[in-house]
């Protein structure tokens, strides 16, 4: 983020820039606030093809298809969706909740 003064955020890309105001929310210590990341890098594990897809944060992704060889990616036991077996980011509600609650239990 760039550019904070007296309660106002400005974060820049090359892209967009997005200025609101920041509001001071008290936090406590257990209930930290967090930044959901939407995007995650998709790593073909046949081919290696790698692709950043922006996530659903309403569904579960269980089946991806790699645009270079076609495989068909599948979440690994234990995870919930491609993104949390192949993703440089998990999904958003395994972000938000951990591993644990998963995102579609």
């Amino acid at each position: 983020m760039a550019g904070a003064r007296a309660g106002i955020v400005r974060a820049e890309s090359s892209h967009t820039i997005l200025e609101y105001e920041h509001a001071h929310t008290p936090v406590d210590e257990k209930h930290e606030m967090s930044t959901i990341i939407l995007e995650s890098t998709l790593t073909c594990p046949e081919c290696g093809y790698v692709k950043t897809e922006t996530m659903p944060t309403d569904a579960c992704q269980w089946f991806y298809e790699c645009e270079q060889c076609r495989a068909v990616l599948k979440p690994h036991p234990g995870d919930c969706c491609v993104y949390c077996s192949y993703g440089s980011v998990p999904c958003p509600p395994v972000q938000e909740h951990g591993k644990q609650d998963g995102c579609c239990g």
